[in-house]
């Protein structure tokens, strides 16, 4: 499981699926805090 962190949840998506080499339709994921700075881990 990796967690990745972002300005954006968009940013987060985008920074995850080119660190994994998948689309965004490939991503499960799961939001685990949304602030100012959203974090999410894969599934």
């Amino acid at each position: 499981m990796k967690i990745y962190e972002g300005k954006t949840l968009d940013d987060v998506i985008q920074h995850a699926c080119q660190d994994l080499g998948i689309t965004p339709d490939e991503l499960t994921y799961e939001i685990i805090e949304e602030k100012k700075v959203c974090f999410l881990k894969k599934l």
